[in-house]
């Protein structure tokens, strides 16, 4: 399961199950979250941690289509900001 959380409401804005940990259920999940976006005119963060699936080209590249700032741990906690 992909989740997609907005931070500041912490309600789940994005979300997708799917069989494996493949890119294309988070992909899913963050083409939910930007349909159901409500405000379009305010600057996105994504923060994450560095796994696979948010490292990989196909979703780094959706991410700057859609201007949005990526943030990524360090550390591998996603909680850690930079």
């Amino acid at each position: 399961m992909s989740v997609i959380t907005d931070l500041y409401s912490r309600k789940i804005v994005g979300h997708c199950v799917h069989e494996t940990l493949s890119v294309k259920g988070c992909i899913e999940a963050l083409k939910m979250a930007l349909k159901n976006r409500k405000n379009k005119a305010l600057p996105l963060i994504h923060h994450s941690d560095r796994g696979v699936q948010y490292c990989c080209h196909a979703y780094v590249k959706l991410l700057q289509k859609q201007n949005i700032q990526i943030s990524m741990t360090q550390t591998g906690d996603r909680w850690r900001m930079p």
